[in-house]
């Protein structure tokens, strides 16, 4: 009677790790599973017609911190784009506003704050007008993924 007792626990205490193993760290697989959702919110009331948008967990390389990665397509062909690190966010937002492309100045910028652990959202236009509701989408996105108001 006692071996089988010993028995059933020993599976009870094993089976959990047994069903993970070779899964990956289960808290990056739900990080990823927050950052991918944001692909599936609606955006509209904010940004106006939204094409299409990405969103997909970067890995850290060298001194920058991995992050969640996420693009908005616009009808009106503007594209906002954030970058919201995984870990330890500062609570700080760093935004760019382009003109056609970003210069490499302005990317070294964003990579810098984003090292420093601040959300970083740029937004590239056709037109030197910044699109409409590019703060509170980045503030939602933020809201979104870490559960709480920038």
């Amino acid at each position: 009677m006692r071996l089988t007792s010993a028995f059933t626990v020993l599976m009870l205490v094993s089976a959990p790790a047994a069903a993970i193993e070779g899964a990956g760290n289960p808290w990056e697989t739900a990080d990823n599973a927050i950052c991918v959702s944001l692909e599936l919110q609606d955006f509209s009331a904010v940004l106006g017609e939204v094409v299409g948008i990405n969103a997909g967990r970067v890995p850290a390389a060298g001194d920058r911190p991995g992050y969640c990665h996420v693009e908005a397509r616009l009808g009106s062909g503007a594209v906002v784009d954030a970058k919201l690190p995984l870990t330890g966010w500062s609570g700080q937002k760093f935004v760019v506003e382009c003109v056609g492309a970003c210069n490499a100045a302005q990317h070294r910028n964003l990579n810098d704050a984003l090292t420093q652990k601040s959300v970083v959202a740029f937004h590239a236009a056709s037109e030197k007008q910044t699109p409409p509701g590019v703060a509170a989408f980045l503030d939602q996105v933020v809201q979104i993924y870490y559960g709480r108001a920038p």
